[in-house]
């Protein structure tokens, strides 16, 4: 396990594991390269830059032309959301205090819109692996080349809204999305004509009209429009909801989703796992049922719900053994 920042590692830094929070289900084009010694270097593509972290001090730099790094200027992993205080913001119960316990070194990354938009469409009903290697092939395809040495050899920006709105579908079927690829071109059209504003989307102050706004986009639904929301809009009130995360809720917190009864969160969560069977499938769950259950939540766990929501998502997918793309 790779931690970096706190005392004697970055300094004026909070702590943040940069292994658990890459292998978290929000990125899915980085990888880790092993450094001369000891460590990792960890690098990515976000949008139309590459990135390397120090997975010793959590630094991030940019790529540059002419082979150069420099320091990456902008709050990759959040610094600013003063994390270590974050744990004092969530109820504590027993599950949420052992998931903060565990993994509140675990970051929300800021990531690109459109890269964002573009890998949750992707994401729909498949899984870590596939969706990465979808992600891959479609930067091989469309998107530039570029060689960063340092044993990361060479890595592929991720596609410009131009370059996929003007693909066929044929052509993005061809990375491996399936009938994904017809959702992924028209959402490019429309952010390449404007009609999806993405700094527009970010300024909505209602939860409940940045939603709407997501949900105009072809291919998105709720869970996927609050990853994106979560990850890349500022919106960390956001908190997506999955197989996984139904079954968490359902059988850490209570009686959540029924196949009959009340699809509301109870305040009074289990301090242990349930033996009942998971909850309903995510298509019985309305766009109705799904924002009030979402109104639920934040108001259970407060302003950073989706920070309570990674943790727990982490949790789980740890405690069943799920296996993780990128290398730890």
């Amino acid at each position: 396990m790779q931690r970096a920042g706190g005392s004697g590692r970055g300094a004026g830094r909070a702590a943040v594991n940069i292994a658990d929070t890459m292998n978290s289900g929000q990125v899915f084009l980085w990888r880790s390269v092993q450094k001369k010694g000891r460590g990792l270097w960890w690098y990515g593509v976000q949008g139309q830059e590459t990135l390397r972290v120090d997975g010793d001090t959590g630094r991030t730099s940019t790529y540059r032309k002419g082979g150069k790094w420099s320091a990456y200027k902008k709050d990759l992993f959040r610094d600013s959301d003063n994390p270590g205080r974050i744990p004092e913001s969530m109820p504590q119960d027993d599950v949420t205090a052992e998931a903060a316990r565990r993994y509140r070194d675990l970051r929300i990354i800021r990531q690109d819109p459109y890269q964002c938009m573009v890998s949750f469409i992707t994401s729909a009903n498949s899984n870590i692996r596939r969706i990465t290697g979808n992600l891959s092939r479609m930067a091989e395809t469309f998107g530039r080349p570029v060689d960063v040495g340092g044993g990361a050899g060479t890595m592929h920006l991720f596609p410009a809204a131009s370059a996929l709105a003007g693909a066929t579908i044929r052509e993005i079927r061809e990375c491996g999305v399936g009938y994904r690829a017809a959702y992924i071109k028209e959402a490019s059209e429309m952010v390449e004509s404007g009609e999806i504003d993405f700094g527009r989307i970010r300024e909505m102050k209602d939860y409940g009209d940045m939603m709407d706004a997501m949900l105009a986009i072809p291919g998105v639904g709720n869970k996927v429009a609050d990853c994106i929301m979560l990850f890349s809009l500022e919106r960390l009130d956001a908190f997506p909801l999955d197989r996984w995360m139904l079954r968490v809720l359902g059988t850490r917190y209570g009686d959540v989703f029924g196949s009959r009864g009340s699809h509301a969160v109870s305040s009074a969560p289990s301090s242990a796992p349930s033996s009942s069977s998971p909850p309903s499938p995510l298509e019985h769950l309305t766009d109705k049922r799904y924002r009030a259950a979402h109104d639920k939540i934040a108001e259970y766990f407060g302003p950073y719900a989706g920070y309570a929501q990674q943790w727990l998502f982490k949790m789980a997918r740890d405690d069943a053994g799920a296996s993780w793309r990128q290398k730890m």
